[in-house]
């Protein structure tokens, strides 16, 4: 579960487990976790994600995500990556 906060024009999400490792999620979020209940479901979820927070730069807070634990989403190829903020 994730949760995006909005004030105006400004989002943020503080993101739950869709993003749980910054290698995996990011450079794979089409690979099925051990964790994943659903897996399909969670790469979907992984995807429309990223997709959101690369194309609107919306700043992510995570406890899974390197320190400082905020940071934005690129675009990388087809993968994305974590940028700290």
């Amino acid at each position: 579960m994730g949760v995006m906060v909005e004030s105006g024009q400004e989002r943020l999400l503080i993101g739950g487990d869709a993003l749980s490792h910054v290698a995996v999620s990011f450079a794979r979020p089409d690979w099925r976790l051990g964790s994943d209940y659903d897996s399909d479901r969670a790469v979907a979820t992984r995807r429309r994600l990223l997709d959101l927070l690369a194309a609107d730069r919306t700043p992510l807070v995570g406890f899974h995500l390197p320190y400082p634990g905020r940071g934005l989403v690129e675009r990388s190829g087809l993968a994305y990556r974590f940028v700290a903020i």
